[in-house]
């Protein structure tokens, strides 16, 4: 374990394909930070004293137990590293940023960003469609959850500048999704270059977390959305301290199983359908200049040309 990759996120920007469907097969030790065992996590979020020693001792018995062939470089992933995905003020992302330093100082720090448009709308429709029981319409959505911290949490640049800070520019790489897949050079190249690993012949026909944008599937999912939280608030309430926490948590688990093989039909059904699109949105979006701001920032620390990509981008310039 001479090398430490910390993958610290995004959500909804590859991250479990990187860990499904990526890391897996290259190699490297890989470990979901901190999987069933929160306090580790809760260490770096600041919520219980930071122990170096006791984190270490943890890793290396998952590296140790996770396979017969050990290798140079441990790679930790967990996109929560990054922060809470609507922005909430749970817990610190610089704060864990600290923590991270002190407790893997040489370690490599990879970041995944994708277009804040597209983030958005991933975000709300998995919500609505896949893992998660929301009820609001996206204009409701988005004015809800800005106020809360969801657009100062997609202002890439804070983050990164943070940590090229914390760990040295030199040892953060910043890869937008876009580059992952399609492009003249598959981004994932750039993260074996980064790692120092001879490149690997990687499965990427797998796809994760599949959601929709179909307008008549998350028209249908809301109501019903709605009817499930009652539900399960019901069955909460009857049968409380009688329920233990991991079956209630089970019984949501499972429903969102069958909300996602039915989203699957639905999404067959009305393929041909109207799409969600956040254009449509964008005068909810009042932070959206500020953004844009924010990626002019994000191209000068990392020389990654975004508004190529689509990125918003406010220069200063009016038309």
């Amino acid at each position: 374990m001479e090398k430490v990759l910390l993958h610290i996120g995004y959500h909804k920007s590859a991250s479990t394909f990187l860990q499904n469907n990526f890391f897996p097969q290259i190699p490297v030790n890989f470990v979901f930070f901190p999987g069933a065992q929160k306090q580790y996590l809760h260490m770096i979020q600041g919520r219980t004293p930071l122990e170096v020693k006791d984190l270490h001792n943890w890793l290396g018995t998952k590296v140790e137990n996770g396979e017969q062939t050990l290798h140079t470089t441990t790679v930790i992933s967990n996109e929560v590293l990054s922060g809470h995905p609507h922005g909430y003020a749970d817990f610190s992302a610089f704060e864990m940023g600290n923590n991270l330093k002190a407790t893997f100082p040489n370690a490599k720090v990879l970041i995944i960003v994708r277009n804040q448009l597209n983030y958005l709308t991933s975000l709300y429709t998995f919500r609505v469609a896949i893992k998660g029981l929301e009820t609001r319409s996206f204009d409701q959505f988005l004015e809800q959850e800005g106020k809360k911290g969801l657009f100062a949490h997609v202002k890439y640049d804070q983050l990164v500048g943070f940590y090229q800070k914390m760990f040295g520019a030199e040892k953060v790489l910043v890869l937008p999704m876009e580059q992952l897949f399609g492009h003249e050079k598959n981004g994932l190249s750039h993260i074996f270059d980064f790692i120092e690993l001879e490149p690997q012949p990687v499965d990427m026909s797998v796809k994760v977390n599949v959601s929709t944008k179909s307008r008549q599937v998350l028209a249908f999912w809301r109501p019903v959305n709605k009817l499930i939280s009652g539900f399960l608030n019901t069955v909460y309430f009857v049968f409380g301290e009688k329920t233990e926490e991991k079956n209630y948590a089970g019984l949501r688990f499972s429903i969102y199983g069958a909300k996602a093989k039915t989203t699957s039909l639905l999404n067959k059904l009305f393929k041909n359908g109207p799409q969600l699109s956040v254009a449509d949105h964008l005068m909810h979006i009042n932070q959206l200049e500020e953004i844009g701001r924010s990626n002019v920032r994000l191209q000068a620390l990392t020389g990654i040309d975004v508004e190529k990509l689509g990125y918003p981008i406010n220069n200063g310039h009016s038309d």
